[in-house]
């Protein structure tokens, strides 16, 4: 057999064992699935209380979305007060304009 076709059975048999290996770690319900390793049909398939792998951080599915959920509320504050600060800079330097 030539190298040729010993490289791409031999990486066909590493990722296909690796594969099988990760769906059975997902069904069971105490493994922990790395999240950059999910597609977004796999995530939604998950239940609330399936313990995800996050930048390092281990967390249920329900700790996941209320991190989140209150990172883009601070967010999203932070733009409104960004916002109205940039509006009454704008103000200003019209009315400076107008009057100057």
């Amino acid at each position: 057999m030539s190298w040729k076709m010993v490289v791409p059975v031999a990486a066909a048999l590493v990722f296909g064992c690796a594969a099988g290996a990760s769906a059975e770690d997902k069904a069971s319900p105490s493994s922990v699935v790395p999240g950059s390793a999910l597609t977004r049909d796999q995530f939604k398939a998950l239940s609330p209380d399936a313990m995800i792998e996050v930048d390092g951080e281990r967390m249920t599915k329900r700790e996941f979305f209320e991190r989140r959920t209150k990172a883009l509320e601070k967010a999203l504050s932070n733009l409104q007060e960004i916002r109205a600060k940039a509006e009454a800079e704008l103000e200003a330097r019209r009315e400076a304009f107008l009057t100057g």
